[in-house]
């Protein structure tokens, strides 16, 4: 009988980097995510670069303090750290105007430390939290940084907006819907996600908003990058319109205004602010003069010279239905002069793209007129505005969703002529120019420049036989080529498993099997299959058994015991859920019958371990066996 089992994708894995940056009591945390304190890097801003480079990290912490009061580290799910060399702290005072301002600040503090990290050489490539030590206390991350060997050549983001988490509408949530957007870019596998603005639906969402939303985007296997939109203003506890200071947001991201690199490519993000008053609730201001001029002075910066370059904002500044035209021209010019590729916005909950030039007011459709652009768009020939609909909250979405959200996405709807759907979108960059960022709907080649993807378009199954055998089936809906893609695959930790349909990168905590897919073809179905492997292989009385350990979990060690037919040579080691040799208990031969060996959680070097999952593999005879320990700290 073939039984299905749900999948709620990062959930045991995010609990083991938690554990591992020990975000407690003892540490500055808040929360489960992060330390407040901690501006950036954190889940919602992060830093992407490569060995030997540096990044700033900002701790919201007044006083002076020195170079060797600082201790920072990488922190892998596995609970494998990785330490960071610091180059610097400065103090620094937050003045009007000067590029700290950019940030939110709790009422009173004056003062910011500026810490300049670098990544040692050979710092393995991954997707790390982070963790701060200074004079005794911990700031810490979860999804703060990802690490790569070299920036990719050809690579792509995706771009969606209007999550409104708290909105409701029918018993399939705005929540379920973020959820399942998740699924589906940890399956594509992009080098970023970006989300422009209304993260929550503040008339519906109580003060755990915040949670519901980071507990989602915590699952994303890939960095994400989040900016404020106009309901972000409103959840301030104060009166509807009031434009406060965005008091819950800070629980997600303490920057208004920031920038985020990947290699060249940079990614500015500039709030929109809050609404004008109480007769115009949906009409954003646009982008503020303040964060308009914080980029321009950020371009004409050190290392800032590079493409293809993004403005990323709530309210697009070319819509005629909701007004938002603060600063239109300064967002045209800007856009102009220094070379931006692309405007993403979203808060109008409808997919459109506005060419950045003249007055603009009405959205392209490429379809509707043979004299408008064309079907086949050179890029970047002009900076554009596109507009991707609401994750989270859409016309036509109120009607019953399915029995499991988790496992459905409700059918696209439509809302109108203005063709509203719940929709993302793929920003595809080949070198310094951005290849695409539309949908090829009918598979004829052409792709209009406003078309985005639907939500709902990749469905997942997971099903596993009385054999153990799992199944993983991810259907290719889009008429798209996907690249580069991952099955998360639930499956027995203390299984080992041969795998079909792709390439085993990893095995994460919690058991499941990280596996790389070259591609799914449009309309097409990608399997994997897990099969179990025998943990102790017979031979008539020929067998190697892999018997126990105990304590398990273990501190400070553990007796590992195993039995063996007759006498031969012996390799027990011990590995990480990455595969990687953390220590070799036996090595040469042995006698048959039962034997017993200890693992102190130390690695070949003598160094401590970190607490986390840890492989047992026995090797003898000819045959392997294998088990699992886990070490708490």
């Amino acid at each position: 009988m073939r039984t299905r089992r749900p999948f709620v994708a990062g959930s045991a894995v995010f609990a083991a980097v938690v554990a591992a940056l020990a975000l407690s009591a003892a540490s500055a945390a808040a929360g489960p995510w992060f330390s407040d304190e901690l501006l950036a890097p954190r889940l919602g801003q992060p830093a992407l670069r490569t060995p030997g480079e540096s990044f700033t990290a900002y701790v919201a912490l007044g006083g002076t303090f020195a170079v060797g009061d600082v201790t920072a580290s990488l922190a892998a799910d596995d609970g494998a750290q990785h330490a960071v060399t610091t180059v610097s702290i400065t103090a620094r005072s937050i003045v009007p105007g000067n590029d700290l301002d950019v940030m939110l600040y709790a009422t009173g503090l004056s003062t910011v430390q500026e810490i300049v990290l670098q990544l040692p050489a050979g710092t393995p490539a991954g997707f790390y939290g982070i963790s701060i030590g200074l004079s005794g206390t911990s700031y810490a991350s979860v999804s703060a940084v990802r690490v790569y060997d070299a920036y990719p050549g050809s690579w792509g983001f995706l771009h969606a907006t209007d999550a409104h988490v708290g909105y409701v509408g029918s018993a399939y949530s705005s929540l379920a819907r973020l959820q399942a957007f998740v699924r589906e870019a940890n399956f594509l596998n992009p080098e970023l996600v970006v989300i422009t603005g209304d993260l929550c639906d503040d008339q519906n969402a109580g003060h755990d908003w915040p949670s519901q939303f980071l507990g989602a985007v915590a699952g994303l296997r890939v960095p994400v990058y989040v900016v404020p939109g106009n309901h972000d203003y409103y959840n301030n506890g104060e009166s509807y319109n009031s434009g406060g200071p965005m008091r819950y947001f800070q629980e997600i991201n303490r920057f208004e205004n920031s920038v985020v690199t990947l290699g060249g490519a940079r990614f500015y993000g500039v709030t929109t602010q809050y609404d004008h008053g109480l007769l115009q609730l949906y009409r954003c201001h646009g982008p503020s003069t303040e964060g308009l001029t914080w980029i321009q002075s950020d371009l004409a910066g050190p290392g800032s010279s590079g493409h293809p370059r993004f403005l990323l904002m709530h309210g697009p500044n070319y819509d005629r239905w909701v007004w938002n035209t603060t600063n239109t021209a300064a967002v045209r010019d800007l856009m102009t002069s220094g070379g931006f590729a692309l405007a993403l916005a979203g808060h109008t909950h409808r997919f459109e793209t506005y060419r950045n030039t003249g007055s603009n007011s009405f959205g392209r459709d490429d379809y509707a007129s043979g004299s408008d652009w064309g079907r086949d768009v050179a890029f970047p020939g002009f900076p554009l505005h596109v507009q991707t609909s609401a994750l989270g909250k859409a016309e036509g979405e109120d009607k019953a969703g399915p029995a499991d959200p988790a496992d459905a996405v409700e059918p696209p709807a439509s809302r109108g002529p203005y063709g509203s759907r719940v929709c993302w979108r793929w920003v595809q960059v080949d070198g310094t120019d951005v290849a695409f960022f539309t949908a090829d709907t009918d598979g004829d080649g052409y792709r209009s420049t406003e078309t985005p993807w639907d939500l709902g378009n990749l469905t997942f199954s997971v099903q596993t036989d009385g054999g153990g055998v799992i199944t993983s089936s991810v259907t290719n809906q889009h008429r798209e080529t996907w690249h580069g893609v991952r099955h998360y695959v639930p499956a027995d930790p203390e299984a080992d498993y041969d795998v079909e349909g792709g390439t085993l990168v990893r095995r994460l905590p919690d058991g499941s099997a990280v596996v790389a897919v070259e591609s799914v073809a449009p309309l097409s179905v990608s399997t994997v299959v897990l099969t179990p492997r025998e943990t102790g292989v017979a031979d008539g009385e020929f067998a190697v058994r892999l018997r126990h350990a105990s304590p398990n979990p273990f501190n400070p060690e553990t007796h590992i015991s195993f039995e063996l037919p007759r006498a031969c040579r012996v390799t027990l080691d011990v590995r990480s859920v990455d595969g990687r040799r953390v220590a070799t208990l036996v090595d040469g031969p042995r006698v048959a019958g039962a034997h017993s060996v200890v693992w102190r959680g130390r690695d070949d070097a003598g160094a401590e371990v970190a607490s986390g999952v840890y492989f047992v593999r026995l090797s003898a005879c000819g045959r392997e066996a294998r088990g699992q320990v886990t070490l708490v700290k």
